[in-house]
């Protein structure tokens, strides 16, 4: 896990993840409801594109060989609320996966 990827567990036990409610639907597949603080939302949102590029990375063997340079505007996007919401989930499913590897290196 990267040094600005969040710990779903750590979040919970700092309040960042607060009034976690689970709801388990028939066909297996469950919904959650949470309220996150905006910083959690913004670091959710960052690990989602991390986890897009690192995929598309593996998927397109990409190999970068020297740095772009760009200017900070361009660096800088206003997201979509659809966009934002797509990559606040990949983020999710992101710090999910980075907890569950931590629970099998542990056991």
């Amino acid at each position: 896990m990267n040094e600005d990827a969040i710990s779903i567990e750590d979040a919970v036990m700092e309040e960042k993840i607060r009034n976690i409610d689970t709801v388990d639907h028939e066909d297996g597949s469950s919904t959650i409801r949470m309220d996150l603080d905006e910083e959690t939302q913004g670091i959710l949102i960052k690990q989602g594109l991390q986890y897009l590029i690192d995929e598309m990375k593996v998927t397109d063997n990409m190999k970068v060989l020297s740095a772009n340079e760009f200017s900070e505007g361009t660096k800088t996007h206003n997201l979509t609320d659809d966009e934002a919401n797509a990559l606040f989930h990949f983020g999710f499913l992101y710090a999910i996966k980075a907890g569950m590897k931590g629970l099998e290196n542990e056991l």
